[in-house]
């Protein structure tokens, strides 16, 4: 009887290591063929696929992203893993669910992308749009309890071929995404992320999702402490002729959305800064505006002893009409000067209101 129950033992391991072994091999071309025509926009490739029966899990390597519109010739988005894998702890709670790990993404976003991808996402019809979505079914057949971003960049540039130092970039980014499946008696999802803003400062977001709602209603903390300004020359260089000599920024802002209306504010503070520019670069009135912008703002270091300028800008967003309040702004700045200190930090001003019996689980994430 052990004899027998041995050999059906061993049985069983070959059968698993042969499914280890032959499996991926099988499925890599099938999943390459659903990647192809995952979406209208664009088509996606993977170099590799394997599984790990022991831990409940499979792996992409190597996931490239590139859109179908011959004008944009490059990957915008490059994955060297993703990992899905059963959420173990979450099967003690009575729920089925994966985690999914991506590590080493890079996302480069153009104007000449979003383009493409609006154009085509327009002329997509309700068919093949309920393809992508079935495909995207097939790679993530359980729901998912959590994402986690390693090691990750992200990437802007208003024009395409931009050098580097004219991009806007976040690198070594690490976030979470958790409770990515919500229930209506926990209906909030948490995200917390962080990075390197142009190689320079900590840019720093936590914040809070309902995905329940249609629209989404998120509101979000981002916090920016330390960057050098002068890092920012090249990009202010090819929008006017001012740039930095030297000076630090610290932001601090809250965003909110509910029912597709934004709203929120941004606290920036100049430490030590110095505009500078060349006279024979001012060409015309806006360009005047910015040199007494600049030489306001000089004066305001100035008179500080700690030689800062900070001020407080409040802005909206609704129905694709964008506001900010100019007035406010100049006179937190003017206040902040002379009499009235802004003082740095995040003032909690927004808040989910599905969420608003929740405040202790949104603090304990941010710090």
């Amino acid at each position: 009887m052990t004899s027998k129950k041995s050999k059906i033992l061993i049985i069983f391991l070959l059968v698993l290591i042969v499914i280890r072994v032959a499996l991926p091999a099988i499925m890599l071309p099938q999943i390459n063929n659903y990647l192809k025509d995952f979406s209208a926009a664009y088509s996606m490739h993977i170099d590799d696929f394997g599984l790990s029966l022991l831990r409940g899990a499979y792996r992409f390597e190597g996931l490239t992203a590139t859109a179908r519109d011959p004008k944009v010739k490059d990957p915008f988005l490059t994955v060297g893993l993703i990992d899905v894998s059963i959420s173990w702890r979450e099967i003690f709670h009575g729920r089925i669910l994966t985690d999914v790990v991506a590590d080493n993404v890079k996302l480069i976003l153009t104007q000449e992308l979003l383009a493409a991808v609006d154009k085509a996402s327009k002329e997509a019809k309700a068919k093949e749009l309920a393809e992508g979505k079935k495909a995207a079914g097939k790679f993530f057949p359980l729901e998912i309890s959590r994402v986690d971003l390693r090691n990750s960049d992200f990437l802007y540039a208003d024009v395409a071929a931009l050098p580097p130092e004219m991009q806007l970039h976040v690198t070594g980014l690490e976030g979470r995404i958790s409770n990515v499946t919500p229930l209506e008696k926990d209906p909030i999802s948490i995200v917390i992320a962080k990075g390197s803003l142009l190689g320079s400062g900590t840019i720093k977001a936590v914040g809070e999702l309902n995905l329940l709602q249609k629209p989404i209603n998120w509101d979000m903390d981002i916090e920016v402490h330390d960057f050098e300004l002068t890092k920012i020359n090249p990009l202010l260089t090819r929008k006017g002729p001012l740039t930095f000599e030297r000076g630090h920024l610290d932001v601090y802002a809250e965003v909110k959305s509910e029912a597709g209306k934004i709203e929120g504010y941004a606290k920036p503070f100049l430490k030590k800064a110095t505009f500078i520019g060349d006279q024979g670069d001012f060409k015309s009135l806006k360009h005047l505006g910015l040199e007494i912008g600049a030489a306001a703002i000089n004066a305001l270091l100035k008179s500080r002893k700690d030689h800062t300028v900070a001020s407080k800008i409040l802005f909206s967003y609704d129905k694709g009409n964008f506001e900010w309040n100019f007035g406010h702004a100049i006179r937190t700045a003017i206040a902040h000067g002379f009499e009235d200190k802004i003082e740095p930090g995040i003032e909690n001003t927004y808040q989910l209101s599905a969420a608003a019996s929740q405040p202790k689980e949104k603090h304990n994430e941010k710090n």
